[in-house]
């Protein structure tokens, strides 16, 4: 069976275990030198993912707002994970949201988000938070946050999965200024 566990957004594949499915060679040698536990080796893991995400609702202090209606966002999604174990990582994630109906209004048409996070592979979903800074915000320069998330992978493939994602990202602007929002994404981790 392939170890292949899911991360942050990804779900990643392990060299050893996908080696210890390979057919066992038909004359082993006993004096070769034996290979580590996969335990030892299951550390060494990196992954990464790609996707597009969609922000669906944000209430903040100046209101709600919901997608179509009030805004037309679309963001790409990429980053990168280091694996420490099955079930620990840390993910390095980069957002760049459009907002293709800004124009009309007259303020920032992009917005980057970097957000670090750590998460935690339960098995069949992972779970995680992210720490964020947004530029610009809404509101003009820079704004940190927290981002909660949980996320299932599906595997295409060894090595390739499908992963859905969602993401409750809360800003805080200045004292009894904040924003919540909802925010889906969805792409491939390898």
């Amino acid at each position: 069976m392939v170890l292949f566990r899911a991360t942050l957004l990804t779900l990643l594949f392990a060299t050893p275990a996908l080696a210890a499915d390979a057919p066992a060679s038909p004359t082993p040698e006993p004096s070769a030198p034996q290979s580590a536990p996969p335990k030892a080796q299951a550390g060494k893991r990196l992954g990464g993912h790609v996707g597009f995400g969609l922000p669906i609702l944000s209430v903040s202090g100046a209101g709600t707002g919901v997608i179509f209606r009030d805004f037309g966002a679309l963001g790409i999604v990429t980053g990168l994970n280091v694996g420490f174990d099955e079930h620990w990582s840390i993910d390095m994630e980069l957002i760049v949201i459009a907002d293709f109906m800004a124009a009309t209004r007259g303020i920032s048409q992009m917005t980057f988000v970097l957000d670090p996070g750590v998460i935690y592979n339960f098995g069949p979903l992972w779970a995680g938070l992210r720490l964020a800074m947004r530029v610009p915000a809404p509101l003009g320069g820079a704004e940190f946050g927290f981002i909660p998330i949980i996320g299932k992978g599906f595997e295409l493939m060894p090595g390739l999965a499908y992963y859905v994602e969602l993401d409750l990202p809360m800003f805080i602007h200045a004292p009894g200024n904040f924003s919540f929002n909802i925010f889906i994404q969805t792409g491939i981790g390898f």
